[in-house]
């Protein structure tokens, strides 16, 4: 998470992006020892992250923005091919995502205009990191998990 919080300081949104897709799969991978598929990837997102995309709109009735088949798609159009558009990646409900820096004064996040949804990169980013500090929770006391993660790749400064 300190390289997205780092990425979203120097305004680097691409790679801010990137590594934020990647985080669902890190922790899946973490949590169950092994590659991930498609379906733990939308299981993990609707889990931490449908209270930052699923609004309700009256006393029962919810409007979900961004689903984990739809935040799945996202990420594969986006880290294979580089595109936001996401039509030929079995989504859900969106086609395509626009992705804004952040205004100088308030915020332009979560506008959904047919099937295209607009999202603040900034907002978007810090929604992802705040769902795996919720999974950080949930693991905190799991010692194979914790072990899994003594292994991650550390980036070494011999200066």
């Amino acid at each position: 998470m300190n390289a997205v919080e780092m990425a979203i300081d120097n305004k680097n949104w691409y790679a801010a992006l990137a590594v934020v897709l990647n985080l669902p799969d890190i922790c899946i991978g973490l949590e169950l020892g092994r590659r991930t598929c498609r379906q733990d990837y939308i299981n993990w997102w609707d889990k931490y992250l449908s209270e930052f995309y699923v609004w309700k709109t009256g006393a029962i009735k919810e409007f979900t923005f961004l689903s984990g088949k739809d935040a799945y798609a996202l990420r594969c159009a986006y880290l294979h091919e580089g595109l936001d558009d996401i039509t030929n990646h079995n989504q859900d409900v969106l086609t395509k995502f626009l992705f804004k820096v952040p205004p100088p004064t308030g915020s332009m996040h979560c506008i959904q205009s047919d099937s295209a949804l607009l999202l603040q990169i900034d907002i978007f980013c810090i929604d992802v990191c705040n769902g795996v500090r919720k999974w950080l929770l949930d693991i905190k006391n799991n010692e194979e998990i914790r072990a899994r993660m003594e292994r991650l790749i550390i980036i070494h400064d011999f200066r």
